[in-house]
């Protein structure tokens, strides 16, 4: 479990580009969004075998947490969280310093008294919801007035979790209102009603069952009397019950009254769904990114958006490729690694000879992009960008972009405030191949 569930602190490093002023009204953006025209690129494909061998892996890291044995966060964690927010209190969603009387109270209610008496369970989550490093949805952002701090970096938001996922329930807060739960991927504070404990049965059920991956993203799903249930996500699995021929029938984890939970049945039609994985074919890839293609920018999941590797993670989750949460451990997970020459050109050339289309990661510090071919003779990514670093009359500034979309690696050159010796082009470190070359083949 050490090496699948992440440090939460790292977390809050990916896709570290932050808020400041846009500095001018200058376009950034000057190629195509259309994905099309990008995933054209895809000139390989997977050889047999090598996808089912990945979704095995992908399900295998999915229920892996109901194998732990004992919690992999304990009180020296909890403590740790509690020192830091001590020292730096940070500031509030009115964006004025939070007081230390409050502090202590949100530490009071991380109740470490109860962590050693409390059960550790397996548990399920039911909705979509958010992990945080403090049982409060209250923000806690660095000083505002810094360039790169403030809204919206809320440096107690670690990650969203969707419904389905399985959990280890590890401990619950003095108002018991909150628990804190680890997944495969991520851990931390959820709303004590968003979650339920999962006996062996419903376990091995899970286990078993078939499921359907999403190829909309946040469409609304209803029951039967039209009543709000769920909303899709890309990269969210769902459990099937049955296909009809202009229907699946999924089951949707429910909270009961009192404790636990039931499965619901609800009707979804064919166009929102396809079994799971996803073939990655061309035609896929095209259709997922085109679902994730200029889409806001979300720190850590915030209002159901995603950062860098979130968007990686989904996108890649559509196909049974299971990534690590965090942008640094996407990049160096596994031995396909490689670092990269400093100097621009030959950085560039060596993305592109051994670069594979849509299937090779890029990593800078607090950044991952997915690499997507070549276009007028650029590589060319795809990646969920805050915004560009700049610097006017020695004060630093961000020229915000806050979505996904395609670039090239110099993305705003063309700003007169921009370190043009800091484009993305000269901090890219590493380069990861996701396939061997022993698991495709490449059409020329």
């Amino acid at each position: 479990m050490r090496y699948i569930i992440l440090i939460v602190f790292f977390v809050f490093y990916g896709c570290s580009f932050k808020e400041a002023d846009i500095i001018e009204n200058v376009e950034v953006i000057t190629y195509p969004q259309d994905v099309l025209l990008y995933s054209s690129n895809v000139n390989w494909y997977l050889k047999e075998g090598v996808q089912d061998k990945n979704t095995q892996e992908y399900l295998k890291h999915f229920f892996s947490v109901w194998e732990q044995k004992e919690a992999y966060y304990g009180r020296d964690f909890f403590d740790e969280i509690a020192k830091n927010a001590q020292l730096n209190r940070g500031f509030g969603e009115n964006l004025l310093p939070h007081s230390f009387e409050w502090i202590e109270e949100v530490i009071a209610n991380m109740n470490y008294d109860e962590y050693s008496s409390f059960k550790k369970v397996n548990g399920i989550v039911l909705k979509d919801s958010s992990l945080r490093l403090m049982p409060t949805y209250k923000p806690k952002f660095h000083d505002p007035m810094l360039a790169g701090e403030g809204y919206p970096f809320d440096y107690w938001q670690n990650s969203t979790i969707y419904a389905l996922t399985p959990i280890l329930i590890t401990h619950i807060s003095k108002d018991r209102a909150w628990y804190f739960v680890e997944s495969s991927f991520a851990a931390g504070w959820i709303e004590a009603d968003r979650v339920a404990v999962i006996d062996m049965k419903q376990q091995q059920f899970m286990k078993s069952a078939n499921f359907v991956i999403a190829l909309k993203d946040l469409e609304p799903l209803h029951d039967k009397n039209g009543h709000f249930i769920d909303k899709t996500r890309i990269g969210k699995i769902f459990l099937l019950e049955k296909k009809y021929e202009n229907s699946y029938v999924l089951l949707l984890p429910i909270a009961k009254k009192k404790d636990g939970f039931s499965w619901q049945s609800i009707h979804a039609p064919l166009s929102l769904f396809a079994a799971f994985p996803l073939p990655l074919t061309q035609e896929n890839i095209n259709l997922i990114a085109s679902e994730l293609i200029d889409k806001k920018y979300g720190w850590g999941g915030l209002f159901e958006n995603r950062d860098c590797s979130s968007m990686i993670r989904d996108f890649y989750g559509s196909f049974g490729i299971w990534l690590p949460r965090n942008s640094a451990a996407q990049a160096q997970a596994g031995e396909e690694f490689i670092k990269l020459p400093q100097e621009r050109s030959l950085k560039e050339q060596e993305i592109i000879r051994y670069g594979i289309p849509w299937a090779t990661l890029l990593w800078l510090k607090g950044h991952i992009v997915l690499y997507v071919g070549v276009y007028q003779g650029r590589a060319m990514i795809f990646h969920s960008i805050w915004g560009i670093k700049t610097l006017e009359d020695g004060k630093e500034g961000r020229y915000i972009l806050g979505k996904s979309l395609i670039s090239d690696l110099y993305l705003g050159e063309q700003l007169t405030e921009v370190m043009k010796d800091k484009l993305l082009i000269d901090r890219i470190e590493i380069m990861r191949n996701l396939f061997t070359n022993d698991e495709i083949l490449r059409e020329y």
